[in-house]
């Protein structure tokens, strides 16, 4: 009996007992192939895992060990660098003239051109009234760093009903 001849009458008989192991949910205990091969297969999976890994750590932009206390120590420098400013917003006249004078302080700070200034002061102003005559009072929030200054202005209001709208 040659080989080839040999080799297809094999198939003939393993290839159904597969369908059937795979079809009874036992496929790798039908399969006596499988514990043959295991010892080999398990390092070369590992290398190829190892290897997969590499390739993402080294295509990443961010190092491959990252140590929590570079971590902790670069979020508390950019802590230390942003000044928050909190405020309630609820007597218009107190919170307008304190507001005025943070975010003209910070802005000259920042060398803010004085139209820029000007903007910046009046929009706040605006939205803070806003928040005051439409939305029960809130929250404004300043934050700036070495070139940038974000202002949020949170009011208590409930919002738009948008089915009054026409």
């Amino acid at each position: 009996m040659s080989r080839h001849l040999w080799f297809q009458r094999l198939l003939r008989v393993f290839v159904p007992i597969i369908f059937v192991a795979c079809s009874s949910g036992r496929f790798m205990e039908g399969l006596s192939y499988w514990r043959l091969t295991y010892p080999l297969n398990v390092p070369w999976t590992m290398v190829t895992a190892d290897c997969g890994f590499a390739v993402l750590v080294n295509s990443s932009r961010f190092p491959g060990l990252i140590r929590g206390e570079d971590v902790l120590e670069q979020l508390n420098i950019e802590k230390m660098r942003r000044e928050t400013l909190e405020r309630e917003i609820a007597g218009r006249e107190l919170a307008e003239t304190s507001l005025r004078k943070e975010i003209g302080e910070v802005t000259q700070r920042l060398a803010f051109s004085a139209s820029r200034q000007i903007d910046l002061i009046s929009s706040v102003s605006e939205a803070m009234m806003n928040a005051i005559v439409h939305g029960n009072g809130g929250t404004v929030n300043v934050s700036h760093d070495d070139d940038t200054i974000q202002v949020q202005v949170i009011d208590n209001g409930t919002g738009l009903k948008w089915e009054s709208i026409p």
